[in-house]
């Protein structure tokens, strides 16, 4: 059926046309999966607006790379407008990625003297921005893994001819994340926090590309045990 719908799409797509216009992956897993795979992906599930660019925040793109925008740098402390944050989670992040956690999730992750993040100030938007201590900015400062194949990215899950546009071959695998994700072992240095060298999206306005966060299983099963809310997790493969 998939198939089918595929070969539905392409002739839609030649007509500048389309036969659907959203599409979700969601991969289900036995328990038994999670716990027995070393290395998860976190889905984030609250994403929301204003971005810190629109608080406050400044960045430096002197260095970004200009084809798809990876490689600015943050020059001052995050500011959101975290009254945006409607419901009750522990992990958030905003439309240009920036992912802020809770005091719960930071004081569960330092009782258990996890390894590779690290929680940095954030400020409530303002007249005067004012210092939150409900709230941290998450960072990695863990060795990056090296994604390889067999893991797919691309426009849609029927990777049409464009799909090429969207890649950078420094830095961006593809606009979307396709596939679950396979990383080389050799890269993992047992770090608990950690993120990729490559990354999916594109520079689109305020939207910018992303590198997946990824857990150990120490990491994950602290969190279950702190009842962390507001994440998913998948299998990530290593070979």
């Amino acid at each position: 059926m998939v198939a089918y719908i595929g070969e539905i799409e392409k002739k839609y797509h030649k007509k500048g046309d389309a036969f659907f216009t959203a599409w979700i992956i969601k991969r289900e897993y036995k328990r038994e999966e999670l716990c027995q795979s070393e290395l998860l992906y976190v889905q984030i599930g609250k994403v929301f607006e204003p971005a810190g660019e629109e608080c406050g925040t400044l960045y430096d793109e002197s260095n970004a790379c200009i084809r798809c925008g990876v490689g600015r740098t943050q020059m001052n402390a995050l500011t959101l407008d975290l009254k945006q944050i409607k419901m009750h989670v522990d992990i958030a992040k905003t439309i240009a990625g920036e992912v802020i956690v809770s005091s719960q999730f930071k004081q569960a992750w330092e009782d258990a003297k996890l390894s590779g993040a690290v929680f940095s100030d954030v400020y409530q938007k303002g007249r005067k921005p004012t210092l939150v201590d409900t709230w941290y900015q998450l960072q990695i400062d863990s060795q990056p893994l090296e994604i390889i194949s067999p893991t797919i990215a691309g426009t849609d899950p029927f990777n049409f001819e464009d799909a090429e546009r969207y890649v950078c071959d420094k830095h961006v695998l593809g606009l979307n994340l396709i596939s679950e994700i396979t990383v080389s072992r050799n890269s993992w240095n047992s770090g608990d926090m950690l993120t990729t060298k490559q990354a999916f999206g594109w520079k689109q306005g305020l939207l910018m590309p992303e590198r997946p966060l990824i857990l150990s299983q120490n990491a994950w099963d602290c969190l279950c045990n702190a009842e962390i809310k507001g994440y998913s997790v998948e299998v990530v493969h290593m070979k």
